[in-house]
């Protein structure tokens, strides 16, 4: 039988040279969060070289002989350790919390995977059914609130499904961030609002999950414990291994809608067109305040088109032609993606 090369601290899970002898023990940073029945805080010792026990009260800085106390609200019990020094174990009264604590967490799971499971799809078809036919995402509206609950729920589903499988995990964020880019790439000419969401919220889910996975892992995992600890920890660039994954998912975003817009370009040159009269069927102007500069002013346009008997809808930038509601204007298609057009001129 193959004897165990670890074990994991009882109450934060923290893994442990194994010890046959003492298999439930707890780590030092546990032990050194050990209070009493009143909350006071122990701190034990062996009495000389020879061994011994000896508890101390740092409340009222008395010395004793308390063997019971609590971690976390786990019952433990603090003794000499085989062959000297301070040993901490939980008690059966412990295990038992334990084991009652990790029924009700696994209770809580379920319900929140059901539900996350559930109203996610259904948050998300919600936001889609809203987005058709010409809508105008006009502020922070139902769709967007739809879009972040369904988002959330779906990413929470991910989470609890597969968080004890980093391949998986791995799988996911690559997931996301393809679904990302391939909106961006393909559907990102269309200026849909539902489309536009799912794009940006691929990506930043990929990123949260890249993140997550960077600092589970074993070498940045530690010197993130360091960086908590305020413990001398020497060059940070490590850092650096969280913060351009990051950056790159983010600088691939933007250059994959740049390649889809010059895509559309090339399309559009080369593949069979056909024109037809676009209608503009609302204008919307509205400003947003960044970081770095105020008053950002935005205009656009979205235009009303049929082609073979069915209607489109195009959202256009309209800063620099500044359009007016019921303009009509010329626009070419690409017949295979009538979403595909450019304006040729205007009323």
């Amino acid at each position: 039988m193959n004897t165990p090369t670890s074990s994991q601290c009882f109450v934060c899970g923290k893994e442990m040279p194994y010890s046959p002898r003492y298999p439930e023990r707890l780590c030092e940073a546990c032990m050194k969060m050990a209070v009493n029945e009143k909350g006071e805080k122990l701190s034990f010792y062996n009495e000389a070289m020879s061994g011994g026990f000896i508890s101390y009260n740092e409340s009222t800085k008395t010395n004793g002989e308390e063997h019971i106390c609590y971690i976390k609200g786990y019952e433990c019990y603090a003794k000499e350790a085989y062959m000297g020094g301070i040993v901490i174990v939980p008690t059966e009264k412990g295990k038992e919390k334990k084991i009652n604590r990790q029924k009700q967490n696994s209770k809580i799971r379920n319900v929140a995977i059901l539900i996350s499971a559930i109203l996610g799809p259904a948050a998300i078809w919600g936001a889609y059914s809203i987005s058709r036919d010409g809508y105008f995402n006009n502020g922070f509206t139902l769709l967007d609130v739809l879009m972040i609950t369904g988002s959330i729920s779906l990413f929470l589903f991910i989470s609890l499904t597969l968080y004890r499988y980093k391949i998986f995990l791995w799988l996911a964020g690559l997931l996301y961030a393809a679904t990302g880019y391939y909106t961006s790439y393909y559907y990102g000419y269309r200026n849909d609002a539902f489309l536009g969401a799912v794009a940006i919220i691929g990506t930043t889910s990929a990123a949260l999950l890249l993140n997550y996975l960077l600092f589970s892992t074993g070498y940045i995992g530690n010197k993130m414990k360091s960086f908590q600890g305020g413990k001398q920890r020497g060059n940070a660039a490590w850092i650096l291994l969280i913060i351009i994954p990051v950056l790159l998912l983010i600088a691939g975003h933007i250059f994959i809608s740049i390649k889809g817009e010059e895509r559309v370009d090339k399309i559009i040159e080369t593949a069979p067109s056909a024109t037809t009269l676009a209608t503009v069927k609302e204008v919307r102007e509205y400003k947003t305040i960044t970081r770095h500069r105020r008053n950002n002013v935005h205009n656009d346009a979205l235009l009303q088109y049929t082609v073979n008997g069915d209607t489109f809808y195009r959202m256009l930038d309209n800063r620099g032609t500044l359009y007016t509601a019921g303009s009509t204007l010329e626009i070419k298609y690409v017949v295979d993606d009538p979403y595909m057009i450019r304006v040729m001129k205007a009323d």
